[in-house]
């Protein structure tokens, strides 16, 4: 049986949300984020994961195979998951956007550790000239329980 990944849910309800972002986002787009756009990538990583279950292992190779592409897929969808349940509690449970910098915070001293310690993560990140400000995301992923 496939691993069954979990929709989480955001700190506030649909209808909190609603009032409690109207300084960030239309109520239209609040609803749309979270129960299409994240919900999605939950949605899909399900799927991912019973394709992967049936997937022919045999036939994989270097240059190219159905489960490259479907971990390829899985990468990309558990990317989105992380990285929207981390939105929502950014925005903070009460809708207040400046608490977000205490929780990015935490995540980046969390992670400092894990990766090298003595280095800062962003010397551990390659350099991007091509993105423009803004653009490029990195999503760094650890393993909760070997910390």
């Amino acid at each position: 049986m496939s691993y069954e990944w979990k929709f989480n849910p955001r700190p506030y309800s649909d209808e909190e949300a609603k009032k409690l972002l109207k300084n960030v986002m239309s109520p239209e787009t609040t609803d749309w984020h979270y129960n299409t756009h994240h919900k999605g990538y939950v949605t899909f990583l399900n799927k991912i994961e019973a394709e992967l279950e049936k997937a022919d292992r045999s036939t994989a190779n270097g240059n190219y195979s159905a489960i490259g592409e479907l971990k390829r897929r899985l990468t990309w969808n558990h990317g989105g998951t992380v990285l929207h349940d981390l939105y929502w509690q950014v925005l903070g449970g009460d809708g207040d956007p400046s608490k977000g910098k205490e929780v990015v915070a935490a995540i980046v001293k969390r992670n400092s550790a894990v990766l090298m310690p003595g280095r800062r993560i962003s010397r551990q990140l390659p350099s991007r000239p091509n993105c423009p400000a803004g653009a490029c995301w990195y999503l760094i992923n650890f393993i909760a329980a070997a910390c």
